[in-house]
């Protein structure tokens, strides 16, 4: 038989976290946080980024694990800001935390709002690792438009895609 998930999906500030607190609690569950921002470290505004204390084993702090009102987050708050964590890094960990929380015996809950992070759990995606020459493209790409003005930007945004910028 297979291990049933709850998902709980929506916009910032809608409940989602409360929710899944009240699920966790009554169905002996753990939460896998699936959010874009709340892995980052300091990104508290905007966020509704449930605040919780550093749990105490070792690979669960590797993974981010956050107690919350007595339940374990993971994925949450544990990513420094400068640093590129993309939907491929979320799917590793969060596999790694599923495995941590359904080893225990406990209710997998995924409770974030962004979409491409849950379908890549859920509908196993697969993700084709950058070579080291699209890596440098990319690089050098971002540094280019980096040095852009905003005005510059448009252009080019209008220039690839004209009928985003009509009037009609």
């Amino acid at each position: 038989m297979k291990n049933k998930i709850t998902v709980i999906l929506g916009p910032t500030a809608s409940g989602k976290t409360g929710w899944g607190i009240k699920i966790a609690k009554k169905f002996n569950g753990e939460i896998v946080c699936a959010d874009s921002r709340t892995v980052y470290k300091y990104l508290n505004i905007a966020t509704a980024k449930p605040r919780g204390r550093k749990c105490g084993l070792e690979e669960e702090k590797d993974l981010g694990c956050r107690n919350v009102q007595g339940i374990k987050h993971y994925l949450l708050d544990f990513i420094d800001l400068k640093k590129v964590y993309t939907v491929a890094d979320f799917q590793r960990d969060a596999n790694k935390a599923i495995e941590l929380i359904l080893a225990k015996g406990k209710q997998l809950i995924i409770v974030g709002g962004s979409a491409l992070y849950i379908y890549a759990l859920t509908r196993g995606y697969k993700f084709t690792p950058a070579t080291p020459e699209e890596q440098m493209r990319v690089s050098q790409l971002r540094r280019e438009l980096e040095k852009m003005e905003l005005e510059q930007l448009v252009e080019l945004l209008k220039g690839i895609s004209p009928k985003d910028f009509s009037k009609d």
